[in-house]
């Protein structure tokens, strides 16, 4: 803190209030012996000073530069928070990349842009209660936590990273005015998940380019090895929660060996191919609404076991399509609910329909495999089509309903 009256001090490392330098701007209080201090000009120019009543308060707490407050879990900085915040106000710039080395929270009616590849880095979390956009390569090593928008190009979610969602959040290609010299902005937005991605309950995410859930597996060579030891995949989770909402409009894929959690609902719109396993217990069992295609395939053999691409639908799930499910062979799909077919089936895999379910067909359904109807039924609506070329393994008591077109008669008919 600054005494009153040092804005006139004129020379550095002088002190105004002792007998020595100083000057004609000494400000202790001059002497009166025989003079009238107030009396002369001189007097009241120099001696009372400029300023004397003003009181100086140096920011010691703040410190200098973004993130340097004892009290920083924000975007704080001495000027005050910003409304736009730019990445080089809380990121460290390596050279090639910015990258964020600790936590920081964006609030509420501020956004941060950034054009540059942009790095959450490892033990580090960067809470979004604003708006984000991010037109560079995102990648997540820590935790992005989005509660309130996202709007991003190209992301990649690392083997130590999260990316959460209860706001929303947009793989978006809209372009904004470039301002950084270092700029890598790319007209893709495609995600890669290595780690884990979820939206949390009040979230919703929005799909517009190709989202990868997983990497490629390559075929095994020589002996088998065991998938739980050997997938690369084994750490990535994706998760939709109750409340949730994920919609896809263009490519979304399973990899081998990730998992695949969805207790909230999904829409497809686009393509979905689905390359891994689920099981009962991390099955579908929220709401999957497809609109485009649906795909259960695998690129190849991976480990030479039976079932290497399998999908659940079990209570309370509810399934609604409109576009088309393509299940490809060596693929099983696991109908623990009832559910109606409204656009088109090609079964080339294995369709287990449990007990007390039935699959009812109002579109168009081809076997070309196996239905194994197990104390279950299958029903042929009126004005639908349906289509066998394959097998039907009937565990009794179950049926199969014809009410409209097909080239299949049954063993085991509905009498209702």
């Amino acid at each position: 803190m600054m005494g009153a009256g040092n804005a006139s001090a004129s020379l550095y490392k002088t002190n105004p209030n002792i007998n020595t330098f100083g000057g004609s701007k000494k400000q202790d209080i001059p002497t009166r012996v025989g003079i009238d201090a107030w009396a002369n000009y001189g007097y009241q120019t120099n001696a009372n000073g400029i300023g004397r009543n003003k009181l100086f308060i140096m920011n010691q707490i703040g410190g200098v530069g973004v993130g340097r407050s004892m009290f920083n879990t924000s975007y704080v900085q001495p000027r005050g928070l910003r409304k736009i915040v730019d990445i080089s106000d809380i990121a460290y710039w390596d050279g090639v990349q910015h990258v964020l080395k600790k936590n920081v929270t964006i609030p509420s009616g501020h956004s941060l842009t950034t054009t540059s590849t942009f790095t959450v880095g490892q033990g580090t979390t960067l809470t979004i209660h604003g708006f984000f956009q991010s037109q560079g390569h995102i990648i997540v090593q820590g935790v992005l936590n989005i509660l309130g928008t996202h709007h991003h190009k190209k992301m990649t979610i690392a083997s130590t990273g999260s990316y959460i969602v209860s706001g929303s959040a947009y793989s978006s290609n809209k372009s904004i005015l470039k301002t950084v010299i270092d700029d890598t902005e790319t007209d893709v937005a495609d995600v890669t998940n290595q780690g884990i991605f979820n939206v949390q309950n009040g979230g919703s995410y929005t799909n517009v380019f190709t989202f990868t859930n997983g990497v490629p597996v390559k075929k095994q060579q020589g002996p088998i090895l065991i998938p739980t030891i050997s997938s690369p995949n084994l750490s990535v989770i994706f998760t939709i929660d109750e409340g949730g909402q994920f919609i896809n409009s263009d490519t979304f894929i399973n990899y081998y060996g990730s998992t695949f959690n969805m207790n909230g609902t999904y829409q497809n719109d686009g393509s979905f191919k689905h390359k891994t396993t689920m099981t009962e217990i991390n099955g579908i069992m929220g709401t999957f609404i497809n609109y485009g295609t649906l795909t259960l395939s695998i690129d190849n053999n991976y480990y030479g076991l039976i079932a290497e691409c399998s999908m659940y639908l079990v209570e309370p799930s509810t399934l609604t399509n409109w576009g088309t499910i393509t299940i490809d062979s060596e693929c099983h799909f696991y109908s623990c609910i009832t559910w109606t077919n409204s656009g088109i089936v090609d079964n080339s895999g294995t369709i287990f329909i449990n007990p007390d379910n039935q699959i009812i067909n109002d579109a168009d359904f081809k076997n070309k495999n196996i239905i194994e109807i197990y104390k279950g039924r299958f029903s042929n609506w009126y004005n639908a089509t349906f289509t066998n070329e394959g097998t039907f393994i009937y565990t009794p008591p179950c049926c199969f309903a014809n009410y409209g077109t097909s080239n299949y008669q049954s063993p085991y008919p509905c009498y209702d």
